[in-house]
């Protein structure tokens, strides 16, 4: 057993075993165990206002979409008012179980980058220099670890501090890493014990993504109050969906207030490389084959989307044709971004970022990620920049 773990069962007052099970990184394409999409959807969340987020929609066609025309990609090439990509990476290992009221569970902790990387003159460098980018580490643990569920987080909160005071007093200064936890997080425990400790897995998995993605929403907050953010020349895109989802979040409600979040995700893409392509089954039953069948530099209808009281304009877009592309999915991304009132987009505004967005996609990663085909260039460069500032695993399984 190594020595975080030891101290995790010192700790709890006597009423944890733990099994020293061999320690492993849950590689990413084991993705029976995480949510597949950011986008899943439980009900019907389409918007029952209006259909359409945009001014001109093509409803002439059975599968509806708009072309982007050469003319207009050629035209706003090199004059892009994106300048600013947000990223976040982590790393998830599987260290151990522990045993509960006679119940086996596991731990799990996640190494966590997040990086936003802005161009200038053509060069992408990181941004804000007075701030290095350093992984924060978290440790997700089942919710019956604490002995009083009326303590709450209070309680993980205390023994994350006990933990890492531990782990300073083991160091000594003698440099070198030292292994410090952002937080302990508790996964739910609840429902039915026969499912199988892949559930339990899955929630724990969960928890170190909810954890990045809270991250990247706090990121996005801290460039919107720096005022690096304006309609005109500098806007930012987010890898992934900007949709706040209640169970994809480790934070409390009062900490996402519709309004605040809103105003901060101004000026904000999102743009999904993995998507639900029947996320708006509910507003156009035909989407998933609109999707499938757009051509090359075609876009879908823009769509309003509605969720958690937040409104989204929501399209699809065909970046490039790709000989033999892996699946019919391959090139088309997600497009999404925040509706403030009852505004309605001008269908020329959303040619025009989807003219930008195609432009942003050359060149290729080709050969260097499975997704390539549907990257957006500086996105995946400053992805690689948020993997480039990984702790060594070997590092951090040792002292756990």
């Amino acid at each position: 057993m190594g020595f975080v773990l030891k101290q995790i069962v010192k700790y709890s007052e006597n009423r944890v075993s733990f099994y020293d099970t061999p320690k492993r990184i849950i590689e990413e394409s084991e993705q029976d165990l995480m949510n597949e999409y950011e986008d899943h959807v439980s009900g019907a969340l389409g918007s029952k206002e209006r259909k359409y987020a945009e001014s001109n929609p093509n409803t002439k066609k059975e599968y509806p979409y708009h072309i982007i025309t050469d003319e207009l990609i050629t035209k706003r090439l090199g004059k892009s008012p994106i300048k600013y990509f947000l990223d976040g990476s982590r790393h998830v290992y599987k260290v151990g179980d522990v045993l509960i009221n006679g119940i086996v569970y596991p731990v799990v902790v996640g190494q966590v980058v997040i990086a936003c990387c802005k161009r200038e003159n053509r060069k992408m460098l990181y941004y804000d220099m007075k701030h290095p980018v350093a992984p924060q580490f978290v440790m997700s643990l089942p919710d019956t670890f604490c002995y009083d569920r009326h303590l709450g987080r209070n309680f993980f909160t205390k023994k994350c501090d006990e933990v890492n005071k531990e782990l300073r007093e083991r160091h000594g200064g003698k440099g070198g890493f030292l292994l410090q936890f952002s937080d302990f997080i508790p996964y739910d425990t609840s429902g039915d014990k026969e499912l199988g400790r892949n559930k339990y897995l899955s929630r724990a998995i969960a928890k170190v993504q909810n954890h990045m993605t809270d991250c990247e929403r706090e990121k996005v907050k801290d460039l919107c109050m720096s005022h690096v953010l304006n309609e005109d020349d500098s806007w930012l895109i987010k890898d992934g969906s900007l949709e706040y989802k209640r169970d994809m979040t480790n934070r409390t409600d009062d900490s996402l207030n519709k309004a605040l979040y809103d105003n901060n995700m101004r000026n904000v893409l999102g743009v999904s490389k993995g998507f639900n392509a029947e996320l708006l089954i509910d507003i156009e039953p035909k989407i998933g084959k609109i999707i499938a069948e757009l051509p090359v530099h075609g876009r879908t209808n823009a769509y309003l989307y509605t969720h958690e009281s937040h409104k989204y304009c929501v399209w699809y877009l065909r970046l490039r044709d790709t000989t033999n592309r892996p699946h019919q999915m391959s090139d088309i991304i997600k497009v999404e971004f925040i509706l403030m009132g009852n505004e309605i987009p001008s269908s020329t505004k959303i040619n025009v970022i989807s003219a930008h967005l195609i432009n942003e996609s050359y060149p290729v990663c080709f050969g260097h990620d499975a997704r390539w085909a549907n990257h957006i260039y500086p996105v995946y460069i400053t992805e690689q920049f948020a993997k480039s500032k990984y702790i060594n695993d070997s590092l951090i399984i040792n002292q756990i």
